[in-house]
């Protein structure tokens, strides 16, 4: 069974938009692709999606800036992509 954090919605039933899915660092990590060690990675150099400190070992992270952070890491060719470094350095 994976570990993660679940939603916890208002008695209404509905989420708050702003608020969003939220995902645990395994789940990223699997959602991705990636290691768990990578997700860290991220976090310490800034590169990956922003994250929330839900408690000392624990980090979470909203689906929606997984999803912006993945769509601004989108490319249609490897020229789009170089340009894309070269702009942002």
């Amino acid at each position: 069974m994976t570990r993660g954090a679940t939603v916890h919605h208002p008695p209404s039933g509905k989420q708050n938009p702003e608020d969003g899915e939220f995902l645990s660092d395994l789940q990223l990590a699997d959602l991705l692709g990636v290691t768990t060690r990578t997700t860290l990675r991220w976090r310490r150099d800034g590169a990956g999606p922003n994250y929330i400190r839900a408690g000392l070992r624990r980090v979470l992270y909203r689906r929606a800036d997984v999803l912006a952070w993945a769509a601004s890491r989108t490319f249609p060719t490897l020229a789009a992509e170089a340009v894309a470094r070269l702009s942002a350095g």
